[in-house]
């Protein structure tokens, strides 16, 4: 037994220290590399959910609609023009006429519910 307790003791060969830091080294840049890809997906959980404004320049989506559909009701000024529409299974697309703006509306016929909304500025729009 005091043989074996020898081994353990021996200083390793020069080589397999070199090895070992090595290693050591690797792992070091492998596990920071994991934690700030961790970080990063959860800052960008966090800005997704808690800080992005995602009502900046649309309509509110997933607006149900009751009544009529209008211009108002999408989420547009009354002055807006509908000046054609589309029906497709469970989608209908309204485009509108806006000042010089045309602003395509999807709205899903099952919900009545807006889901997107695409506004395409005009020539004149930077008035």
């Amino acid at each position: 037994m005091s043989s074996q307790s020898d081994d353990d003791d021996a200083p390793l060969d020069p080589a397999l220290l070199r090895v070992q830091a090595r290693l050591k080294r690797l792992m070091m840049i492998g596990i920071s590399t994991l934690v700030i890809g961790v970080v990063a997906v959860l800052i960008a959980i966090i800005y997704r959910f808690y800080i992005a404004d995602d009502s900046v320049g649309s309509v509110n989506l997933r607006t149900t609609i009751t009544g009529e559909i209008t211009a108002e009701s999408v989420g547009l000024a009354p002055e807006a023009m509908l000046v054609e529409q589309t029906i497709d299974g469970t989608q209908m697309v309204l485009t509108f006429q806006d000042g010089a703006d045309l602003v395509i509306v999807i709205i899903d016929t099952n919900r009545m519910e807006v889901t997107s909304q695409l506004r395409v500025t005009g020539e004149g729009g930077g008035e």
